[in-house]
């Protein structure tokens, strides 16, 4: 210290110390001979022991005779380049009601190819009840290009206080329904969610232990119950009721159910009867559009679309 080698030197080495602390810190799978430099690069020159006209270069530290060069910049990069490269790779990602994500869940999210099936209804009311029970035959037939969603119609009051038609008991059933809906992965759409929804339909759709009941009927881990319970029970719930709320505030849909494929409105019942179904509103009729659908976004004739004799999509 207090030399001019000191002098000249220790900004190059407090960079590389940081960088050292770096790689230590967040990479100890990084090869041993690159943190070896860090161990030995305060090590100060060592007296010269050779003639004055001796080829023989000084001993030292690899990583200083590396400062005292050009190479300074390359072993820089390289250790820069190795903080990226070894860094671990999990991704974060945000959910719908802003917290992160796991790479879990990222990875469940619906493959792109796959068509989106939306379902606006509210919970205890009789239409949107028959388009869930009406559909179900199409999304077993076509679910390997399909995914069926739930959004819930209901009316967003002063500081955001969620009120729906049929009152108290259906915001809650809805809120159920939103947290199940939530936490079911994408590969799971048909056999955890969506029978699971018509499950909790068909009974009272506040109660908690009917979910409960529900969820284990169709073999729900316990570890995505107590996540689903969890939601219910706190304001993560509260948070996707008026998510949805907006929702449907943005898009202007007010009729339970109204139905949306690959995200155009195709039907609407309400008041026991349908509507507004161009195409018409069997099975057959939204098959049909699914398949279309499919072929429009992929440029391809799903397999499950000729099982089920359709041909000729557009």
């Amino acid at each position: 210290v207090g030399t001019p080698y000191a002098a000249s030197m220790l900004p190059r080495l407090l960079i590389c110390n940081c960088l050292c602390s770096v790689v230590q810190t967040f990479l100890p799978s990084v090869p041993t001979t690159i943190l070896k430099l860090c161990t030995t690069a305060d090590t100060p020159p060592e007296p010269k022991m050779f003639a004055p006209n001796s080829k023989q270069q000084p001993s030292g530290s690899l990583l200083r005779r590396l400062l005292n060069s050009r190479g300074q910049l390359v072993l820089l990069g390289l250790m820069a380049l190795a903080v990226f490269a070894l860094w671990p790779s999990g991704h974060v990602g945000v959910s719908r009601n802003g917290r992160a994500a796991s790479d879990t869940q990222v990875k469940a999210a619906r493959p792109a190819e796959k068509i989106l099936v939306e379902l606006f209804v509210m919970s205890q009311c009789p239409d949107g009840r028959h388009c869930e029970q009406a559909f179900l035959p199409v999304a077993e037939k076509l679910q390997s290009i399909s995914e069926v969603r739930t959004e819930y119609i209901a009316r967003l009051g002063d500081n955001n206080k969620v009120n729906c038609m049929h009152g108290q008991g259906e915001c809650e059933g809805n809120k159920q329904q939103l947290c199940l809906q939530h936490y079911v992965p994408a590969d799971k759409n048909l056999e955890w969610f969506y029978k699971t929804l018509l499950c909790h339909g068909d009974g009272d759709v506040s109660s908690i232990k009917h979910l409960t009941s529900c969820m284990a009927r169709y073999n729900l881990p316990s570890e995505i119950i107590n996540k689903v319970l969890g939601c219910v029970n706190g304001t993560e719930g509260v948070q996707l009721q008026v998510q949805s709320a907006q929702e449907l505030q943005n898009r202007q849909v007010t009729r339970s159910c109204t139905i949306y494929i690959a995200g155009e409105r195709r039907c609407i019942r309400d008041g026991g009867r349908s509507y507004d179904c161009p195409g018409g509103d069997s099975e057959s009729a939204f098959i049909q559009t699914v398949c279309n659908a499919y072929k429009a976004k992929t440029g391809q004739v799903a397999s499950a679309c000729v099982k089920n004799d359709v041909r000729n999509s557009k």
